[in-house]
């Protein structure tokens, strides 16, 4: 009998060593060995460098950086009291997770899929239990799907005048009520649907509704089920709004290497370990530009992404991004993800370091910039054809001469000076850390008419308003 016994044990040890989940263990593990970054095709200068920069408090309050360069750990530094077991609350991060469950319930048969239509669905198909509020509104019948998920289904809403904590805030007021996807839908219309970009933490309410609708199993229930244990995620936290409702908006708290799988989920066209967690077709959908904010970068189904400008390149990238300084990066031409954790709630500015992280060390570890202008020299006479008033699109601000050289000066930005590469090029750094390009277009007569200047997700013309040039 002992020896019957002891067969069968082997026997299971077998099989179960040989079946798919076993398989997927070891997957897992392979795909997350760590490698040297010249290995990979990263400079290893510039990464030790980032390394270093980071640990010696260049960018303050950063929590944790990891780097993934072709499926392989490159860079997992943790910093003051955290470490890899921490959890981190990743804000609107969670929105972007929001996005992937919406891709697997319409794989699930939850939603129709993409081909039969499901973006161009009005909200009283999607709704049709509020059908009195949408009908109180006209104009709310040319609210479809894919309005929800970008942001620009035309609702009057404001979460940004007031601090989260204030009432008057859309977000706060909707986030403690009982039942908040009424209160979303009940906004007025203040813009044509698919014309203005206009963050919304109450449309992906509307989202989280949806799924919690149509599943049996609950919306969390149905996450772990479809997502974070085919992941082999298993230590986060998913809070609820006021009323109950998973907070889709931002209530993910997750190991950062958890968040790093996710982005490794979406640069794999939505496999893990050969299988399809959600289908290739949601996660190319999701994440290129539906809709252009002027503040950039733009936006794609709850999913920020658009041309990523560094040095002398741009590539196209696209990121979960939360309050406070949390990010997922994904650069599908450089196969790279990464992950980055902040605390910087009280010092917006602070949001910049990851623009640095990314543009001075990360992509041109990824692809080499060409080799840094050298400054020439420019006479006052010269300079001062730029001294004047300037305007685009979102901004305005001021060029003069200090000290012999030319001085930016924006509301609300520190002020910057910039550094003559020719005649009409000029370099100015934010912070010591993040390069802007200036480009003049001058006229055959010397005059300066205006220009463009580029950095992070940012180009962006400008016209002279105030010509002072002599």
């Amino acid at each position: 009998m002992k020896k019957i016994l002891g067969i069968l044990i082997l026997l299971f040890i077998i099989i179960t060593s040989c079946s798919p989940k076993y398989k997927n263990m070891n997957s897992f593990e392979a795909a997350w060995q760590k490698a040297p970054a010249e290995d990979v095709g990263l400079n290893p200068t510039l990464m030790d460098r980032l390394i270093q920069d980071a640990h010696e408090d260049r960018f303050p309050k950063l929590h944790s950086l990891i780097v993934v360069k072709d499926s392989r750990i490159v860079v997992e530094e943790y910093f003051g009291e955290f470490d890899a077991k921490t959890k981190h609350y990743t804000a609107s991060v969670t929105k972007s997770v929001g996005s992937m469950l919406v891709g697997i319930a319409m794989d699930q048969g939850l939603f129709p899929g993409l081909d039969d239509g499901v973006l161009d669905m009005r909200l009283s198909e999607l709704f049709p239990e509020y059908q009195e509020i949408l009908a109180a509104d006209q104009r709310k019948a040319d609210i479809r799907f894919r309005h929800i998920l970008s942001m620009s289904a035309g609702f009057e809403w404001d979460e940004h005048t007031y601090p989260y904590d204030d009432q008057r805030n859309d977000w706060t007021r909707v986030r403690d009520a009982s039942e908040p996807s009424r209160l979303v839908l009940e906004q007025r219309v203040a813009n044509n649907p698919g014309k203005v970009f206009n963050y919304s933490g109450g449309l992906s309410i509307l989202l989280a509704y949806l799924i919690e609708r149509e599943t049996d199993m609950g919306a969390a229930a149905f996450a772990k089920h479809y997502l974070f244990e085919p992941l082999g995620i298993s230590d986060y936290e998913w809070r609820n709004l006021t009323g109950g409702l998973i907070n889709f908006p931002g209530g993910l708290s997750l190991r950062p290497r958890g968040m790093a799988k996710l982005g490794q989920l979406y640069l794999n066209g939505g496999r893990w370990n050969g299988e399809s967690i959600v289908s290739k077709d949601w996660v190319t959908e999701s994440t290129r530009e539906h809709i252009i904010n002027i503040d950039s970068p733009n936006y794609g189904f709850q999913w920020w992404c658009g041309k990523f400008y560094y040095c002398d390149r741009s590539v196209y990238l696209y990121m979960a991004s939360g309050h406070g300084g949390q990010k997922i990066f994904v650069v599908p031409d450089f196969n790279l993800v990464v992950v980055i954790t902040h605390q910087v709630f009280d010092n917006p500015a602070g949001e910049m370091h990851n623009t640095a992280i990314m543009s001075r060390y990360i992509l041109p570890a990824s692809a080499p910039c060409k080799p840094r202008e050298v400054p020439v020299k420019v006479d006052i006479e010269t300079l001062s054809r730029y001294v004047g008033a300037y305007a685009s699109s979102n901004d305005q601000f001021k060029i003069d001469i200090h000290n012999g050289r030319l001085k930016v000066t924006a509301q609300n930005t520190e002020s910057m000076y910039l550094v003559p590469i020719s005649r009409a090029r000029f370099r100015g750094t934010v912070q010591d850390l993040i390069d802007v390009e200036f480009v003049f277009d001058i006229t055959d007569d010397g005059k300066v008419q205006g220009g463009w200047t580029s950095y992070a997700f940012a180009k962006d013309s400008f016209v002279r308003v105030l010509n002072s040039s002599k």
